[in-house]
């Protein structure tokens, strides 16, 4: 999925520096946007961070974080790159942003997919009383 975006560089700039002070370390790996959590089980595609389909996600994610970010911040606030680069992480409009994002990432298609395998699995261990952590 392509997703495009018309922007200046010095829009984009911001938006992705942004997106860094927005999303901790934790929050910005891949399972964590695509599944809400780190923590197994995902789908086996999906555990090889070199996989064709961790690195097709990974784009899609990013496409649709940095569209999502341009769109609210440049359009929608109405702000200039300046104003994106001083916004402070507690501003309320990040957790604004935020939402939007997780919003529009749970509205991919392949990303209802792959949480729909997640859920399988879960379901398929709940049902089997596995368990996953350390030592099983």
């Amino acid at each position: 999925m392509a997703v495009g975006v018309s922007a200046s560089p010095a829009s984009i700039d911001a938006s992705r520096d942004l997106l860094k002070k927005c999303f901790s370390v934790d929050e910005s790996r891949l399972p964590n946007l695509v599944f809400g959590t780190n923590q197994p089980p995902f789908p086996f595609e999906f555990c090889e961070p070199q996989s064709q389909l961790a690195i097709e996600v990974g784009e899609i994610v990013v496409g649709i974080m940095m569209s999502t970010t341009i769109s609210f911040m440049f359009k929608d606030l109405q702000l200039n790159a300046d104003q994106v680069h001083q916004l402070d992480v507690k501003d309320p409009r990040i957790a604004t942003l935020k939402q939007r994002i997780f919003d529009a990432l749970g509205r991919q298609e392949d990303i209802q997919k792959l949480r729909a395998q997640r859920m399988e699995i879960l379901r398929f261990l709940n049902s089997n009383n596995f368990t996953l952590g350390v030592g099983n």
